[in-house]
């Protein structure tokens, strides 16, 4: 069938973790090959499935709540389209920072987060680079680059770097 991610290349001396985020139920292969001349390297695979719960929303319009200090978690198809978004919003309360905390299981590709404020303002973005459980802590800044966001609503909108994007 069609490729629906990049290659990853294993590394000869280190144990390699990949994440793909798949359908339930469907069907995926996988193609392995050797790099080297004579074709005569050896491999093990294991596989491990872990359910993810997502709940996002569409559209900013239907962006899904979150409250300060909780998770959440989500995945990205390497079959879903470049443009789809996974939309969550945060209510500040009162004027004071913000950090956003995130990792990600990202095999091929990267995940873009990009924050915004309730009359469209981007107030940055950030990128989960392909990398296993690598956690990132970024603090939010104002439109003024000030460290304290105004109290009102926040939204996260997650995209895919590229198309082959996959991961959780």
């Amino acid at each position: 069938g069609k490729a629906l991610t990049l290659a990853y290349v294993f590394s000869p001396v280190q144990e390699d973790t990949v994440s793909y985020a798949v359908k339930k139920g469907a069907t995926y292969k996988l193609k392995i090959r050797a790099l080297n001349v004579n074709d005569q390297q050896y491999y093990q695979l294991k596989l491990k499935y872990s359910t993810v719960k997502e709940k996002s929303g569409a559209t900013k319009k239907k962006a899904v709540a979150i409250k300060l200090g909780n998770k959440v978690s989500g995945i990205v198809l390497a079959e879903e389209k470049k443009s789809k978004a996974d939309w969550y919003k945060v209510k500040n309360p009162k004027s004071q920072e913000l950090w956003l905390s995130y990792s990600g299981n990202v095999t091929s590709g990267n995940l873009a987060f990009d924050i915004y404020d309730s009359k469209n303002h981007n107030f940055g973005s950030y990128t989960v680079v392909a990398n296993i459980k690598d956690e990132k802590l970024d603090m939010l800044q104002s439109a003024k680059k000030e460290a304290k966001l105004p109290a009102g609503t926040y939204y996260i909108r997650i995209t895919k770097s590229v198309k082959t994007a996959t991961g959780s």
